[in-house]
């Protein structure tokens, strides 16, 4: 897991990011492949060394995952001023769970990424398949 601050999109941040985890997929992967990214989520709690720095940026921190050939990427919006990448390696995500907010429309979603625990809101609970399947594709052997 690494931490990388994209507010300004530095070109040669990109680059290294593009070079470890793999440049994004192509349209026809996205069109045909298994998922390529993760419907939206919202912060709940995290490692505390990030959650020291993307916690005071507001309470609306937006996420979505996105699957690259080498690994795959949290995206992290902090109330549209910060934005962040945590870069995962293939192999990390051990497992995830989901739990229902009674009355609610949402979901707790909790993963696990080398005995790193995180918490998250899916936006809505009719994208846990979606979801579901985007963590399957992660999981999955062929993914390098």
């Amino acid at each position: 897991m690494k931490l990388y601050d994209v507010s300004l999109f530095p070109p040669a941040l990109l680059r290294e990011i593009n070079q470890h985890y793999g440049a994004p997929v192509s349209l026809k992967e996205r069109l045909f492949g298994p998922p390529t990214g993760s419907p939206g989520m919202d912060w709940i709690s995290g490692p505390p060394e990030i959650s020291d720095i993307i916690t005071p940026l507001g309470p609306r921190i937006r996420l979505n995952a996105e699957r690259r050939p080498k690994g795959w990427l949290l995206h992290i919006n902090g109330s549209l001023r910060r934005f962040y990448l945590v870069g995962f390696e293939p192999g990390e995500l051990q497992h995830w769970t989901f739990e229902p907010m009674p009355g609610e429309r949402f979901m707790h979603v909790s993963i696990c990424t080398s005995g790193v625990d995180w918490t998250f809101r899916l936006r809505d609970s009719a994208q846990k398949n979606a979801l579901n399947r985007f963590f399957q594709a992660l999981d999955s052997p062929n993914h390098s």
